[in-house]
């Protein structure tokens, strides 16, 4: 007897039910998507403690409505990371930023440009903490994604470039440094209204580079700078000083400049 037509039969069948007990993967709903825009419109106009109470309950939503391969959480897990690491809570950051890369990988795909959104913010967080290595890895995936998709000069390209140049700085790679800071510079000031968020942090990664060379009135100058465009895009005593501040007052600490130290001091006590 011939058993193939009823082996045929029976896995078909099998597949049939398999597929029908499948979950379709289901969506965050319009909630959560009208308060997630909302946060990133207060974002873009400088108000991060409102954003970020915003991405906290847009999160909740999406862990309750959302399948957890899905899109919606991936970018709710994303939000999360940024707001972790902006509450000094690194290792939950670093673990939401893993998890939405994994699913947008497997929702999205490795060349989708959510995924280089996320590969960016773990390469960064990474270089913070001098973990290069695998920083690099991040980073140059990242940068792939952006060039094949939007093109070499496009805004996200100089974003990645400029967060690489400071992690070649500090692994003392001093050339491929100035190399990424034109390419970030050059793209940047070629928009149509010039990006100041993104030529600050050109100022801050030479900044890093004439401190790592001990040039301290350059790196002194570049940093400067770099507090003046954070006034003026955020407004005076912003958080967002902090970072440059620190640098500033190291500087000073290290060419014996002690009254100009103390005052930089008395400013981060501010913050």
């Amino acid at each position: 007897m011939n058993n193939k037509p009823i082996i045929a039969i029976v896995v078909s069948f099998i597949t049939i039910v398999s597929s029908g007990c499948q979950k379709e993967s289901k969506g965050a709903g319009p909630e959560w998507e009208e308060l997630y825009d909302e946060a990133l419109s207060h974002f873009d106009a400088n108000r991060k403690v409102e954003g970020e109470e915003l991405i906290r309950k847009a999160y909740v939503i999406a862990e309750k409505n959302a399948s957890h391969d899905h899109p919606d959480f991936a970018r709710s897990l994303h939000g999360m990371g940024n707001v972790y690491a902006n509450s000094g809570e690194p290792e939950k950051a670093e673990e939401a930023w893993l998890q939405a890369l994994d699913i947008r990988r497997k929702a999205l795909g490795n060349q989708h440009v959510d995924t280089g959104h996320t590969l960016h913010n773990l390469g960064r967080f990474r270089a913070e903490r001098e973990r290069l290595d695998e920083a690099m890895v991040d980073l140059n995936e990242s940068l792939s994604i952006f060039e094949n998709t939007n093109g070499k000069e496009h805004l996200e390209v100089g974003k990645v470039l400029v967060t690489r140049a400071v992690a070649y700085a500090m692994n003392d790679e001093l050339f491929l440094c100035e190399f990424d800071i034109d390419r970030a510079k050059s793209i940047f000031e070629s928009q149509p209204k010039p990006f100041e968020k993104g030529l600050r942090d050109v100022h801050r990664a030479q900044a890093r580079l004439y401190f790592n060379t001990k040039e301290y009135g350059q790196a002194e100058a570049e940093l400067l700078t770099a507090l003046e465009l954070t006034e003026s895009i955020f407004g005076s005593n912003s958080q967002e000083s902090k970072s440059p501040l620190k640098y500033l007052q190291e500087i000073y600490r290290r060419t014996n400049r002690t009254q100009d130290a103390n005052r930089i001091g008395k400013q981060l006590a501010l913050l």
